[in-house]
């Protein structure tokens, strides 16, 4: 014990972190529906994105009860149980960049990092770690980086760069908890402004997959220059089943 006192104890100074790729299983349908509304190509932001296992989602295959979606081998096949009607299955899908911040982001291109991400999954669930394994390696194939940001602050510097002929998507998924008042409050002032000025060619939206009550989530997508906030669906915390409005 003596011999790993200074690790431990920087370790318990460390926050839980996890990194729960299923929940690109709900998040899915909110990305189809930004690019079957508008009709763009997708500029993705992601706050409390962790390692950035989520920013990978249009690469990895989804079987939504008796949908499917994807044709990629590179990463996880995701499968949900899935009630009501499939999402936008068929529009067309073009992520034109990918940018993502964390307070205490994960290099998975570290061994020692990807090791304590892999330690927090429950050792009775091998079919989460195996999809935890296969996302991490499609990744650091990638060259996923995530920056080492407060969201707020981040925000406002992505926002304020005007890019036109492209859909800016803001999304994230159990993290809004974590933010204090002031944060959130921030937040949602700042994409109020943003979107009043946004147009059709360069459309903002804000998807988010958050904590309904201990036991679900809801998933709710606001889309502007119209501005209209809809609720999507309802889902578990770890994406493990979805049921769709649409």
């Amino acid at each position: 014990m003596n011999a790993h006192r200074v690790f431990v104890a920087k370790r318990l100074q460390d926050q839980v972190q996890t990194n729960e790729v299923q929940r690109s299983a709900a998040l899915l349908g909110g990305f189809l529906s930004v690019a079957d509304e508008t009709g763009l190509p997708l500029r993705i932001l992601e706050i409390g994105a962790s390692a950035g296992l989520n920013q990978l989602w249009d690469r990895y295959r989804y079987e939504l009860g008796p949908h499917r979606w994807g044709e990629s081998e590179d990463g996880p096949l995701l499968a949900t149980d899935w009630s009501g009607p499939a999402p936008a299955l068929g529009a067309r899908v073009r992520v034109e960049s990918r940018r993502a911040c964390d307070l205490s982001p994960i290099d998975l291109s570290e061994p020692e990092e990807r090791r304590r991400l892999e330690a927090f999954i429950w050792p009775d669930q091998p079919e989460r770690r195996e999809r935890f394994l296969r996302a991490a390696d499609a990744a650091v194939e990638a060259g996923v980086r995530v920056e080492r940001a407060s969201a707020l602050p981040w925000l406002e510097a992505r926002l304020g760069e005007r890019v036109t002929g492209v859909a800016t998507v803001l999304f994230h998924s159990v993290m809004w908890l974590y933010l204090d008042r002031e944060q959130r409050r921030g937040i949602r002032m700042l994409m109020d402004v943003v979107g009043e000025s946004s147009e059709s060619d360069r459309p903002l939206a804000w998807l988010r997959m958050e904590a309904k009550d201990f036991e679900t989530c809801e998933l709710r997508l606001r889309v502007w220059p119209t501005g209209d906030d809809r609720l999507l669906g309802t889902c578990g915390f770890h994406g493990q089943s979805v049921e769709w409005i649409g």
